[in-house]
């Protein structure tokens, strides 16, 4: 009797490391994937209701803002007033955003910090 459960254990163990061995083969690294920076705008009005159809441009450095040079332009175009910006670089853009008379130029005009890879960044600004 006292083998029988030796062995069971046995069997048990075998099959608790085989299926180790057979799961760590399986495991595949996905730490060097890197997604670029997404940033979302939502552009809002003076009395906080969603803006659409305002053209936000972004750059790079003070000034390109400045000189209005160099920009990474886009229209807000969904029903929420949000504008999604892809592909962007790791920093801490400045941006404008414009329609018709309104503006942001009283609100932010520049991201707090830097973007990183793998963020989804959202920003809501004011124009008036």
């Amino acid at each position: 009797m006292k083998m029988n459960s030796i062995k069971f254990r046995m069997f048990i163990s075998i099959m608790i490391l085989g299926l180790f061995v057979i799961l760590s083969g399986c495991y595949k690294e996905y730490d060097d994937i890197s997604v670029k920076p997404i940033l979302l705008f939502r552009v809002l009005n003076s009395n906080g209701e969603t803006q659409r159809g305002g053209i936000i441009n972004i750059y790079m450095t003070k000034d390109d803002f400045l000189t209005k040079r160099n920009s990474f332009r886009s229209r807000s175009k969904d029903k929420n007033g949000v504008c999604m910006l892809k592909d962007l670089e790791e920093i801490a853009y400045y941006f404008s955003i414009e329609k018709g008379n309104l503006n942001n130029f009283n609100d932010k005009i520049r991201l707090k910090t830097r973007l990183y890879y793998n963020e989804e960044r959202k920003v809501e600004c004011v124009i008036k």
